[in-house]
């Protein structure tokens, strides 16, 4: 073989070999760096979206919430049960409609909030005890039923949140929200629900897909069925089902990032999380083939330089070879350091033959391969500073950081910048922020005759900021000294020209920061070596700014709204603490201030009767006897009321209890009672665990019991007590055969003082059953009254169930 021949060999591999072995190193490193970096920021997206998709959930329930609470929303509702419950409502709907109370509820508070806060399709208020709707803005639901509707049953307990589902009636996915309607006495008396609109949810998921032209984010639930539409499907909710890597392993429960086929069949760089609280999988994804199309451009570039740099050693070997001098030993001296990778020696042969040549075309080479190297770390460092922007926004709360945060970030790629902020009138751009050196700024300052920071320029005229502003999209200036001619029109050209060499900023980028719907003001960027290539970088870095403002006003927004309903609940709360404090007073007064007096009263009495001996004739004591009757009947009066305002303020918790206990302890109370009347007591069938204040329950049947034995008849008094399961809840009787009540008198007995028979008949103050009312209220439940003159009675009430109820 020719020497020529094997120079050439020899020169080929020498170049081609580690350029393509630095060309795959770079590659598979750039390869990893892009996908790390597109997973982060898929994974960011993710947790983005979740929080504004919790946020929108979190404020529709406080809307519903504070609208269940209204007094008059509460008052209404009320009126409005009741008014069903006499007037034939479920027979016929309608007549509720002319009720002031409904137009009120309707209008003023229903339709009113929903105009104003918005994120319902419907709101309606459904009576808990039958499941009927009662009120809605869509009429054509009222007086429907959803007694056995989840979101009605779990919003008789507390505020819930229903999971999505396909919502047959309105042929799409539904989600529903429910809060209790308790009026002052502590009663769910109704169910408040809101129809979301999820028009709302989907463009959450779906906003702010940025990343690239492939970005897509949608909601699966646990059944595989797309929630939202996904950006590339059209009517896939609760229609399509999604198989792939990325959902099946998000729906076992866990959160991460992969490599797979999406639902189109592409291979995407996808991040998923599980979102267990809804029992819903968030995934983000991006096609494989966009997020590596820079590298493949950069790979490209690499093989372009490849096989110019291979050419050239071809040449060179071929040139080379025609001498077989020194010359030849120092070219391949050199040849073998480029081959190691220094690519700063320079071959040094002066001569102006084809060894010559050969040599400046290696050096250029060399040349040319640095600059490929220092564009890829130059793009790598912008990529960089891009995610690092990035995280770093995502934390910052205070417009003024967010600010020196992104001048810094400019500051370390060697560039200066300058953040101009949108005035409050929108009349004026002012600067906010600046990173030049201050020796030069005070250079500029005193050519310019103004001072930077504050400076404010206005945003009139037909100039490169009045552009951007106008247009909303970044512009790159090729000479800097024309913007600067613009802003400084009274100075001469000579003037800018030598400012602009004191910033050593021939060339600039100005990029608009603002949202969809907001412009904040102007990002400048000057710096030597500037080009229009880094017109979409800093355009990405100016946009960072805009989202971190706009999170930043939303947070402040947030922050100021809370603090406000924290005010006001702590308002409420005080309130409440007061009234406690004045009933506890009261009771004090009661059991103590009120009755001591009567004590001295009645032992005064008794002294007189003591000492008068035989001065008092039988009239003059009788007189005392009276005396101190009434004022037994007092202290007895005052204890009784004192049991009744104490009912709801001194009350325990409810839990379960058994209420056989309850009874038994109630008997022991009334043992004298039994012993003297000789009543018959029984206890049918098992007594069941019911949710109650124990306390409170035995006494409720202390009263029931007690009235039963006193108001017997002739026969020996016989009382029945048994309990069944109707409608959810549990309904007590105690059954009695004596003298019986006529219908006439069935609400008065309920209320405080009410008697039916003189004291020489019966004994009482007339609270007993007052009180036997209030706890039953208090407990949720309702008490009445079956009986006949001469037939007995039989009062009836209804307790909440438990787990434990048998």
């Amino acid at each position: 073989m020719k020497l020529a021949s094997k120079l050439l060999i020899v020169f080929v591999l020498l170049s081609a070999l580690p350029l393509a072995l630095m060309g795959h190193i770079a590659y598979s490193e750039a390869q990893d760096m892009v996908e790390h970096q597109t997973l982060h920021q898929l994974t960011s997206t993710n947790l983005l979206k979740e929080r504004d998709f919790e946020r929108w959930l979190n404020d529709n329930l406080q809307s519903l919430k504070l609208l269940a609470q209204r007094p008059l929303v509460i008052a209404h509702t009320s009126e409005l049960i009741e008014f069903s419950r006499t007037s034939g409502l479920l027979r016929n709907p309608e007549i509720l409609h002319a009720q002031p109370a409904y137009l009120d509820l309707l209008n003023d508070h229903m339709l009113a909030l929903n105009n104003i806060l918005g994120g319902f399709e419907s709101l309606s208020i459904i009576q808990a005890d039958n499941g009927m709707i009662l009120v809605s803005t869509t009429s054509s639901l009222e007086g429907k039923f959803r007694e056995s509707d989840k979101y009605f049953l779990e919003g008789k307990e507390r505020s819930y949140v229903d999971e999505f589902a396909y919502w047959h009636s309105s042929d799409k996915i539904a989600l529903h929200i429910s809060t209790p309607i308790v009026d002052p006495a502590g009663n769910i008396i109704a169910v408040l629900v809101g129809h979301v609109d999820l028009s709302e949810m989907s463009s959450i998921i779906t906003h702010g897909n940025s990343l690239a032209s492939s970005e897509d984010s949608y909601l699966v639930n646990i059944y595989n069925f797309f929630i939202t539409e996904p950006r590339f499907g059209k009517n896939f909710a609760m229609t399509r089902t999604v198989h792939s890597e990325g959902v099946d392993a998000c729906l076992t429960g866990t959160s991460g990032t992969g490599i797979y086929r999406d639902y189109r069949g592409l291979i995407a760089l996808g991040a998923y999380k599980w979102l267990p609280q809804y029992k819903l999988c968030m995934v983000t994804e991006i096609d494989r083939t966009e997020a590596f199309a820079p590298i493949r451009q950069a790979q490209l570039k690499m093989f372009g330089v490849s096989l110019f740099a291979t050419l050239g050693a071809a040449l060179a070997s071929y040139l080379f070879s025609q001498t077989l001098t020194r010359p030849l030993r120092s070219l391949e001296r050199s040849a073998k350091l480029i081959g190691k990778g220094v690519l700063g020696q320079k071959i040094d042969i002066s001569s102006s033959d084809e060894i010559g040549s050969l040599a400046a075309t290696l050096n250029e080479m060399t040349a040319n391969l640095s600059t490929s190297i220092e564009l890829v770390d130059y793009g790598r460092k912008l990529m960089g500073a891009l995610n690092t922007a990035g995280i770093n926004l995502q934390r910052i709360r205070d417009e003024s950081a967010i600010y020196a945060s992104i001048a810094s970030t400019i500051k370390d790629l060697d560039y200066e910048a300058v953040l101009m902020q949108l005035s409050e009138n929108g009349h004026e751009l002012v600067v906010n922020q600046l990173t030049i050196e201050s020796g030069l700024i005070s250079a500029v300052e005193r050519l310019a005759g103004v001072s930077s920071i504050g400076y404010r320029l206005p945003v009139s005229g037909d100039n490169h900021f009045t552009q951007v502003m106008r247009t909303r999209k970044p512009m790159f200036i090729s000479d800097m000294s024309l913007s600067l001619a613009q802003t400084f029109s009274h100075l001469g050209t000579g003037i800018v020209r030598q400012m602009v060499k004191l910033l050593r900023s021939p060339t600039g980028i100005i990029a608009p920061i603002a949202t969809e719907e907001l412009t904040y003001g102007l990002m400048i960027v000057v710096g030597e070596g500037l080009s229009e290539y880094d017109l979409p970088v800093m355009g990405i870095f100016a946009n960072q700014v805009a989202n971190a403002l706009e999170n930043a006003r939303l947070y402040k927004d947030m922050a100021n709204w809370t603090e406000e309903l924290e005010q006001r609940v702590a308002e409420r709360t005080a309130l409440l603490e007061r009234s406690n404090t004045e009933l506890e007073q009261f009771a004090y007064v009661a059991s103590h201030d009120l009755q001591e007096p009567l004590r001295s009263v009645v032992g005064f009495l008794q002294l007189i009767e003591r000492r008068s001996g035989t001065a008092l004739d039988d009239e003059g004591r009788e007189f005392i006897d009276r005396a101190v009757n009434a004022a037994h009947r007092m202290q007895t009066l005052i204890s009784d009321l004192l049991q009744f305002s104490l009912v709801g303020t001194r009350g325990r918790d409810l839990e379960p209890v058994n209420s056989a206990g309850c009874v038994e302890n109630a008997l022991r109370s009334l043992r004298n009672s039994i012993e003297t009347t000789g009543a018959e007591i029984v206890i049918k069938d098992h007594l069941p665990t019911v949710l109650a204040d124990e306390s409170q329950l035995t006494q409720l049947f202390q009263n029931l019991i007690g009235n039963a034995i006193k108001f017997h008849g002739e026969a020996q008094p016989r009382v029945q007590i048994e309990a069944v399961r109707e409608d959810g809840r549990w309904k007590f009787s105690v059954s009695d055969n004596g003298v019986g009540i006529k219908e006439e008198y069935f609400e008065r007995i309920f209320k405080v003082f009410q008697r039916l028979h003189g004291r020489e008949a019966y004994e009482g103050t007339g609270i007993g059953l007052a009180i036997a009312k209030k706890i039953v209220e208090r407990h949720g439940g309702r008490i009445w009254i079956v009986s006949e003159p001469g037939k007995g009675a039989t009062f009836n009430f209804t307790l909440p169930t438990t787990k434990e109820s048998v």
